[in-house]
This record gives structure tokens, sequence and C-alpha cells, in this order.
């Protein structure tokens, strides 16, 4: 029986492989790269569902062209360090960013990092909130017929798409526990 041994670095290219199962960058710029996916969407896999959740992303990349943020080297530099990861997010299949993780000098500082590329989900609401409300501020600044149109779209959107996902986590992890009057008791 041949006995198979594990280093280190086949450990760690495991779980590479591991937490990137679900990415794909259609789902990290969606926000749906999660290596375990507790939450189902109704309409998941569909095209319509994935049209829709691109809404958000591609008014907050409108918002950031029109900011004009490619031309600052530390936000454009930004942007692409960000696009880099996101793209990488199938993990070991991308060479680029497997040698990022795992192989590149100096990865024991950052390498926990990338390992698990649904920690750099954290980042796209930010970014989408702030470019997006550029995008809008933009779009009603020019008080056309459509302005208020677009711009509740948008935000329809981005409710249908995240809304039921966020009450869901929120009902789950957030809901008052009951305990027992002896627990109070002992708290005292």
């Amino acid at each position: 029986v041949a006995h198979h041994q594990h280093t280190p670095a086949a450990d760690t290219l495991q779980q590479l492989e591991q937490f990137s199962v679900n990415a794909t960058l259609v789902r990290a710029i969606t926000g749906r790269e999660e290596w375990i996916y507790w939450y189902q969407e109704p309409l998941s896999g569909t095209l319509a569902f994935t049209v829709i959740s691109m809404v958000l992303p591609c008014a907050a990349a409108a918002g950031f062209a029109l900011r004009r943020a490619w031309r600052e080297p530390l936000g454009l530099s930004l942007a692409l360090i960000f696009v880099i990861f996101l793209a990488g997010v199938s993990g070991s299949h991308d060479p680029l960013y497997r040698w990022l993780a795992l192989e590149a000098p100096g990865n024991a500082a950052y390498g926990w990092l990338l390992r698990g590329p649904g920690k750099l989900g954290f980042a796209l609401p930010i970014f989408y909130c702030a470019f997006g409300a550029i995008f809008a501020a933009w779009i009603l600044q020019h008080r056309k017929a459509w302005s208020m149109p677009l711009v509740l779209f948008v935000a329809a959107c981005c409710a249908f798409v995240e809304m039921p996902k966020a009450a869901t986590y929120l009902w789950y992890y957030y809901v008052p526990v009951q305990y027992s009057a002896s627990y109070y008791g002992a708290m005292d």
C-alpha cells in the first residue's frame, strides 16, 4: 500500500483548491464566491439572475470611470490589484494567483489572505457603494427623463439580489436567544 505523504505546500494547495471551489470571476464580482455556499438564491444559476446581479457592479464601474479614478496612480493600482485577485479566485487554476498565494517571496506575510479568496469579498460592498453613489449622482445631475428611473432600476436590482441573502444571514445569526432563568441567576 503506497502511503501518500502530505507536505505543508501540498496541504496549502489543497486548501486553496477547497476554498476556491465556487469561485469564478462572475461569482466573485457579484459577491457569491463563498467556498461554503450557505444560501441558495431562488433564481441562482439562471441567466436572468446573473444579469440582474451584474447591474450594481456595472454601475460602480461606471462611477469609477466617471470619477476618473483610473487616472490616479493609487486608485488605478488598487483597482488593478483587486481585479487580479478577483480574476484569480479560481485559485489553483490561475498561475499568477497560485504563485502569489503559495510561492511568492514574502507570501508568509499576506498569503493567508489569498488562500481563502472569499476574504477579499469584504471590499466589494464598500467599492460598490462609493462608486455606485458617484454614478447615481452623475445620472441625477443631468436631469433627463430617464435619470430617476435608471437610478431606481439599479436600486431595485440591488435590493432584489442582496436583500434576501442579507435577511437570511441576519435572521440566522442575529436572532435573540432565549436563556433559562438559571443562566441569569448564575450571572448575578
